[in-house]
């Protein structure tokens, strides 16, 4: 496919209009339509830089270069990579109790497994194993985890 295809595509596919998309790239809703149409096939590569980030994908899917679809499969998205930022940042103490508050934020939205019924702690501390310790390595105790959930759910931290 053609970038004006592969645009006007995922525009459609995020039920996007153009209208929206323009505001995203900071031009008019004609440029975008020209941009679909080939009116304009020479788009400065800023313009498709910032198109990529408005459809949720990738320069190189918009180019053809590409036929993964979603920004995932790629690169992380700002807001990640900020985070991954930050969390490295941490000291591991802190580190294991970011990882236990996104487990916990997270938990809702993931699946059921057949592993059997363990408790959210007994998940954190497969999680740290899983890191490269186990939990007698892990410098952060059951009850300090607990109180960082009990604080985490007030919004105290």
């Amino acid at each position: 496919m053609a970038l004006k295809d592969n645009i006007k595509k995922k525009r459609q596919e995020n039920n996007m209009t153009l209208e929206e998309v323009a505001l995203k790239v900071g031009v008019t809703r004609q440029t975008i339509q020209k941009y679909e149409s080939g009116v304009v096939s020479n788009i400065p590569s800023d313009k498709i830089e910032l198109l990529a980030k408005a459809l949720n994908t990738t320069p190189a899917y918009l180019m053809g270069w590409s036929k993964n679809l979603d920004i995932d499969n790629e690169r992380l998205l700002l807001d990640e990579k900020e985070l991954l930022s930050n969390y490295r940042l941490l000291p591991l103490p802190e580190k294991d109790g970011a990882r236990a508050y996104m487990e916990r934020l997270a938990k809702p939205y993931k699946t059921n497994n057949d592993s059997g019924t363990h408790s959210y702690l007994d998940n954190v501390y497969g999680e740290a194993a899983a890191f490269g310790g186990d939990s007698a390595r892990i410098p952060v105790s059951k009850e300090a985890l607990e109180e960082l959930l009990r604080r985490s759910a007030k919004d105290e931290l």
